[in-house]
């Protein structure tokens, strides 16, 4: 998705340290070093490219996000137009203490690529 849509720095979070850590060529991983090394070979297609690891619960918006793309839920268009409930989980997932702003700017949440 980011490929895309022309952005050429991007951070990549994920729950899966070991995978992170591989991306980081921190460590090997056998059983999946081919998709690895598929992800890193794309990595350098940007000219900044970053991996980051996230607590589970922060991971929430490509949680949902798999999931409503499997049952079929996302509009066509739902990376210009962000479906409401997107906006929710990604503004829980950006600042999740309770004192968090009401709206998160549509920009902000598609920086928030996660493997």
């Amino acid at each position: 998705m980011a490929y895309n849509m022309n952005w050429s720095k991007v951070v990549i979070e994920s729950d899966c340290l070991p995978l992170v850590q591989a991306c980081r060529k921190e460590r090997v991983i056998g059983e999946v070093q081919m998709i690895v090394s598929d992800i890193l070979t794309m990595a350098d297609g940007f000219i900044h490219c970053g991996f980051s690891w996230v607590q589970h619960q922060g991971n929430q918006v490509a949680h949902h996000l798999a999931k409503s793309f499997s049952r079929g839920g996302l509009p066509l268009y739902w990376v210009s137009n962000l479906p409401h409930w997107l906006k929710a989980l990604a503004t829980k997932d950006m600042f999740p203490s309770a004192a968090a702003p009401a709206t998160v700017a549509p920009s902000l949440v598609l920086e928030r690529s996660r493997l």
